[in-house]
């Protein structure tokens, strides 16, 4: 009986236990000109993702945003 509350309880606590991940999630920012590829860049942060937003539309891009954030 103590064995089985136990097991159970612990079941529990893990399965209630949130999931962590260290990895961070990339978000991609493709840039297109004219319908034309022209690059993209794997991001990590909100900064170098608007960096990269922008750096495309400098360049009379269009760009597209994908992935992670």
């Amino acid at each position: 009986m103590i064995k089985t509350t136990l097991v159970a309880l612990a079941a529990i606590v893990t399965l209630s236990l949130p999931t962590f991940s260290t990895a961070q999630e990339a978000t991609y920012v493709v840039c297109y000109k004219n319908g034309s590829f022209l690059w993209y860049e794997e991001a990590y942060s909100d900064g170098s993702i608007n960096s990269a937003y922008f750096r495309c539309t400098n360049e009379g891009g269009t760009p597209r945003v994908f992935g992670g954030r």
